[in-house]
């Protein structure tokens, strides 16, 4: 089963209850990824209002129509906030792959580009060894 997942559910506006984000999402079947000082805080101090989301739906289809009647496009909303969300992860996960790739060269590893190796398929038999970038095959008795 797919679950929603709230992510990052620690409150950066002290202003805030530290807990919000916790027990005002609570519902059965979702998945909650806290900061470990806001799972501290909840096992403290916290208190689930019990399903936050059962029996909101109605008024929840009200709000995106309200929306809708003053010209915000929920898609576009949607778009932009995927796009400034991801951006910090592409970042990351550039700056990742570069370190990971500047150690392996450093230890005197080859570090082909990505998609400058082709997988071998099940059904490719015309090759008796494994390209140089592969993982090392299990050799058995019939095949040496």
């Amino acid at each position: 089963m797919q679950r929603l997942l709230w992510a990052s559910t620690g409150v950066k506006d002290k202003a805030y209850d530290d807990t919000r984000y916790v027990v005002d999402l609570a519902a059965p079947d979702t998945v909650n990824t806290m900061p470990a000082a806001t799972l501290a805080a909840v096992s403290d101090h916290g208190h689930p209002h019990g399903d936050a989301i059962a029996g909101t739906y109605e008024s929840a289809r009200e709000v995106f129509r309200d929306l809708e009647r003053i010209g915000i496009d929920f898609a576009d909303v949607v778009k932009s906030l995927e796009e400034q969300g991801l951006a910090p992860f592409s970042k990351s996960w550039d700056e990742l792959i570069a370190s990971v790739t500047s150690q392996l060269e450093k230890a005197g590893a080859e570090v082909k580009p990505a998609g400058a190796v082709k997988p071998i398929s099940a059904d490719d038999h015309s090759h008796d060894a494994a390209p140089p970038s592969a993982a090392p095959r299990h050799v058995t008795q019939d095949s040496q």
